[in-house]
């Protein structure tokens, strides 16, 4: 008889930033997400918004682009175009966007 374990298994998740060093792009930099093993690299650009908060696109380098909206309200309020998000409310694409501001990278 096989036991299951009580918790689930927790997520490894690593962000590597390079920001733009470029004064004349839009582009903020790239960042490489890593979820238990599987790498994203994506393209960021800021852009303005109508919206409380901030805006950002996010476009992989097989040319897949995401728009992300990280509220001035908190992360319960954040919004992402990306199937996670529509499905979960939450994705690696606003967690991962969210943390960069938070430590100060964007």
């Amino acid at each position: 008889m096989a036991t299951l374990s009580p918790t689930a298994p927790q997520c490894k998740r690593f962000l590597k930033w390079t920001p733009n060093t470029d004064d004349h792009s839009q582009t903020a930099g790239a960042v490489e997400i890593t979820d238990n093993g599987k790498r994203s690299v994506y393209v960021v650009s800021e852009f303005v918004t109508g919206l409380t908060g901030r805006g950002f696109t996010m476009t992989s380098l097989a040319g897949q682009g995401y728009t992300v909206i990280l509220s001035d309200r908190g992360a319960r309020w954040d919004e992402c175009l990306c199937e996670g998000w529509k499905y979960r409310r939450t994705c690696r694409h606003c967690s991962a966007l969210r943390r960069l501001v938070e430590v100060g990278k964007l």
